[in-house]
């Protein structure tokens, strides 16, 4: 088991994501895997945060993001809570709206 990030859970111990799904870590180190989320081909996650709330955001839906504008690779979100696309390939940071359809 690989985990591509990890945080401190308020109980103890860590949720960890993994490439397909998470992983809860409890106060004593016991390691408990929950389902997985996708079995999609070259989807993975490699990096993680939470929200204010303590909310670990899950996979980024992709669907509807043009192949010529790159890969996306990560995001982030604003002081207006605006959400932002990093594109690898793409030399950007892109706002998600510009991808709505």
């Amino acid at each position: 088991m690989i985990a591509a990030a990890l945080r401190p859970r308020s109980v103890g111990g860590a949720v960890l994501a993994l490439e397909r799904g998470f992983a809860l870590e409890d106060a004593a180190g016991t390691v408990t895997k929950l389902d997985v989320l996708s079995n999609v081909p070259g989807l993975g996650m490699n990096e993680g945060g939470c929200d204010s709330d303590g909310r670990f955001p899950g996979l980024f839906p992709c669907a509807g993001f043009p192949a010529a504008a790159g890969y996306p690779d990560g995001l982030t979100v604003d002081g207006d809570a605006g959400v932002w696309v990093v594109v690898f390939g793409g030399s950007a940071v892109r706002p998600v709206r510009e991808f709505a359809d």
